[in-house]
């Protein structure tokens, strides 16, 4: 590896963990509060569409929390074939 190869960069570890090519330094931190934030246009916070699809993101981000947190690493692209 050259000195060129090297960088430092913030990255959801659901997608740092997955690629092979990068590595964790250090420990990760979290951010007091809200970790996402969904925000909506106040005339179109009523719909069904975007009530649908807030609740089926917190669905998701519940159950993904430790993986997007980083406590329960993603499987490699290289190890799943």
């Amino acid at each position: 590896m050259d000195e060129d190869d090297v960088g430092l960069a913030f990255l959801p570890c659901l997608i740092g963990d997955a690629d092979p090519g990068l590595r964790r330094v250090g420990d990760y931190f979290m951010a007091d509060g809200p970790w996402v934030w969904v925000l909506t246009h106040p005339q179109l916070r009523g719909t069904a569409r975007v009530r649908a699809f807030t609740k089926w993101m917190r669905a998701v981000l519940e159950r993904d929390r430790e993986l997007i947190e980083g406590h329960r690493p993603q499987p490699r692209v290289a190890d799943l074939r």
